[in-house]
């Protein structure tokens, strides 16, 4: 969270991302093992508030995405790979808000995790927050998350 009593311009890069899950390793040469991947960690919450006016820069870079969920077992009988994570939240709170188009404002969810080999193990789902995390069971990637704009009018 950032808060300013005044103006605020987002100039420069904010990073709120989810971490990738973890991918399986079962011993080389191990038949008939099973290992799924981990799912993603969901995006996080950035919030910027201004008494004054707020301003998103085209140089502005403010990231919530999921983290990627992680692969099956590259050995044994492989495993399913983990659902992505949802994108986080985006909050802009002031009495007015500009944001310039070419600014980078990244909600996406992660990808889902690789399915390896034959085994049918249910890999994790993506964690959700702002967007729901993806499925382990059958890996998909994790929904986007949501950018929310308030305008008020200060007393």
């Amino acid at each position: 969270m950032i808060r300013a009593g005044g103006n605020l311009e987002q100039i420069g890069t904010i990073r709120c991302n989810g971490s990738n899950g973890q991918s399986t390793g079962i011993a080389t040469g191990t038949t008939g093992a099973q290992g799924s991947g981990g799912g993603g960690g969901s995006g996080g919450l950035i919030g910027l508030y201004a008494l004054g006016t707020l301003t998103v820069a085209a140089t502005a870079v403010i990231e919530v995405r999921g983290g990627d969920g992680g692969g099956g077992a590259p050995q044994g009988d492989g495993g399913k790979g983990g659902g992505g994570g949802g994108g986080g939240y985006i909050v802009l709170h002031s009495s007015s808000i500009t944001i310039d188009g070419a600014a980078n404002l990244n909600l996406s969810g992660g990808n889902s995790g690789a399915n390896t080999g034959t085994a049918n193990l249910a890999g994790g789902g993506g964690g959700g927050f702002g967007g729901n995390g993806g499925s382990g069971s059958i890996p998909s990637s994790g929904a986007a998350g949501q950018i929310i704009q308030r305008n008020y009018i200060p007393n």
